[in-house]
């Protein structure tokens, strides 16, 4: 979340851009883990504005840039972005245990 809100306050800034990047990174190990990735504890912590965000840096130029321009690759960080970001969503809807 700490990288996040680095993300949402420098956006527009070459240090927003890294930390794009490294939001992307972060994505990456959770689709690479060997345990699977709880959206639930992150969702906690995330409103709309949040995953918003997440959906933005997966839209945006990083993956890419990331990828060295090979679009296979690119696509392939995209997904694993998409598939943390729509983990956290569900997670969200889900009302929790009492």
């Amino acid at each position: 979340m700490l990288k996040l809100r680095a993300y949402a306050n420098r956006k527009e800034s070459a240090h927003g851009a890294k930390d794009a990047r490294d939001l992307l990174r972060m994505a990456c190990l959770v689709h690479h883990a060997s345990v699977p990735f709880d959206g639930a504890k992150v969702a906690a912590y995330c409103d709309d504005d949040d995953t918003d965000l997440l959906q933005g840096v997966a839209r945006g130029s990083g993956p890419i840039e990331m990828a060295a321009g090979n679009a296979q690759k690119a696509k392939q960080i995209r997904a694993a972005m998409v598939a943390m970001v729509a983990a956290i969503e569900m997670a969200g809807r889900t009302p929790a245990a009492p």
